[in-house]
């Protein structure tokens, strides 16, 4: 396996032909977030369960079935819970659940609903246990930034931020990325765990709907209509260092940094098809040094959870990346080596001392569609989140 990657990463970082690097095609209808632990399984909220695929073995584990309308899911810095959003509703109250990751057993907690506020949106675990929790709108406007500590069972409301804000945590996950949603002045935000507490805001003045971090929390990348923006960050303050993709006609939809080497993964919409797929760039200079794929990922229409939403293992040895019908995963164990440069990339890529456990060798044939457990059927009138109308990008006035 090592060798024939390898092959196929000096293919794709000289420009040639060759076969994608996907591993696996998950169909699995009704996707919507997705997240690792560190021993390869992926988890994924589909309708009101969460579906669970072992990338190592090649095989699909057990479901656990929540209930509600699932929607952010991330594993908390322990591996032991995962901490599930909730866009229904409760008499009153939003929640989230708590999930233990190998049992399935769930714990409650809700919220009492603020003003046209209709269920959550997005989890995020900081390095100290706290859990940042996003909410989502009946119609548009600001909804509560709350901050869960499962320690004390104690709910703090930070601020009022946009429905339906994207929080992405850096690896280390001392920084929690925030990128607004629905708002044209486009505030992307850096919380800081240490300080339980938002440190710094830059303002694309683009819509904004995702935000990627990098390994400890000095890089973001946020995707626009107007391309990617690529922010250096230091304590408060964001200096734009470059943008990735151009105005209305091509770039990034969602984006992943390497958790154990400088390298960003990219989904790339082209609206001329020669440009898109999985694209690999050397965060030190941002030059593309391969790709792995020419899939044709759509234009988000600034909505999150479509195609294009990108996970990577906490080894950063397998990526997953949202799709029409469910979720390719790659093999980017080439990737966790750090290489000066594009060429010299090819004969560099080989796994290196850095994975953080050792991952059982794939013998999966590519592209292979596996179904999934048949899923629960939603309840009527539920919505799914990647389902939402679609609006172009518009510069704010």
């Amino acid at each position: 396996m090592k060798a024939s990657l390898l092959s196929l990463v000096g293919a794709a970082v000289l420009g040639l032909a060759g076969p994608a690097f996907a591993d696996q095609m998950l169909a699995i209808p009704g996707r919507t977030d997705f997240t690792f632990d560190s021993s390869g399984i992926l988890y994924v909220t589909a309708g009101s369960d969460i579906v669970r695929y072992d990338t190592n073995a090649g095989g699909y584990l057990p479901t656990f079935p929540v209930g509600g309308s699932l929607v952010g899911i991330d594993l908390s810095p322990d591996g032991g819970t995962l901490a599930v959003a909730d866009s229904t509703t409760q008499d009153g109250k939003d929640r989230i659940v708590l999930v233990d990751s190998g049992t399935g057993a769930t714990t409650e907690k809700s919220f009492p609903l603020d003003f046209s506020e209709a269920g959550t949106y997005m989890v995020a675990w900081g390095a100290d246990g706290r859990l940042l929790v996003t909410s989502r709108f009946a119609g548009s406007g600001w909804v509560p930034l709350r901050l869960y500590d499962p320690g004390t069972d104690t709910v703090t409301t930070l601020r009022t931020v946009r429905q339906d804000t994207m929080l992405t945590a850096s690896a280390d996950r001392s920084t929690i990325g925030l990128a607004e949603s629905n708002i044209s002045s486009g505030p992307v935000s850096a919380y800081d765990a240490g300080s339980g507490d938002v440190v710094g805001t830059v303002n694309t003045n683009w819509f904004t709907y995702e935000v990627a971090v990098s390994a400890v929390g000095d890089q973001f990348v946020v995707p626009t209509y107007n391309g990617a923006y690529v922010y250096d960050r230091a304590g408060s303050t964001f200096t734009l260092r470059t943008t990735l993709g151009q105005y209305a006609t091509y770039g990034p939809v969602g984006a992943v940094y390497s958790p154990v080497a400088p390298y960003l993964f990219t989904a790339e919409y082209d609206n001329a098809g020669a440009r898109s797929g999985v694209k690999v760039y050397d965060t030190s200079t941002f030059t593309q040094v391969a790709s792995l794929d020419a899939y044709r990922f759509p234009w988000s229409g600034n909505h999150a959870l479509g195609q294009g939403r990108m996970k990577i293992s906490p080894d950063g040895g397998t990526l997953a990346v949202s799709v029409d019908g469910g979720i390719r995963v790659y093999d980017v164990s080439a990737f966790t080596a750090a290489a000066p440069g594009p060429v010299r990339a090819a004969a560099g890529m080989a796994r290196a001392a850095v994975s953080l456990e050792p991952r059982v060798a794939s013998s999966k044939a590519r592209a292979l569609r596996l179904a999934p457990p048949t899923p629960r059927r939603p309840s009527p009138g539920r919505a799914d989140a990647a389902g939402s109308s679609r609006l172009r990008g518009r510069r704010a006035r």
